[in-house]
């Protein structure tokens, strides 16, 4: 039925930008930065990883919050103690 589509795709959200974190060990940089995620953005979803030269780069869909900027996602997500990144980006 068209109908129950259609309500299934409105209810997928949808992603406004990418982030990509460059990391040296995958599972702790999840560990890490999701945790942070739910103060950072309305929507999220780990899409993979991909290798890059010597690193993993961990993809995300994100809907960022309304009082967040991208300057508030690198300084968060930069400020993990003995942090296994190396880069931040949003697309």
């Amino acid at each position: 039925d068209l109908a129950e589509e259609d309500a299934q795709t409105q209810e997928r959200p949808h992603y406004e930008r990418m982030l990509r974190l460059r990391t040296v060990d995958v599972d702790l940089a999840r560990e890490l930065c999701e945790s942070k995620f739910d103060g950072l953005f309305l929507h999220w979803k780990y899409l993979g990883s991909v290798q890059e030269n010597d690193l993993r780069v961990l993809e995300y869909g994100v809907t960022m919050a309304d009082t967040v900027t991208p300057g508030v996602v690198n300084d968060d997500l930069g400020a993990i103690p003995d942090s296994p990144l190396r880069g931040v980006e949003l697309r």
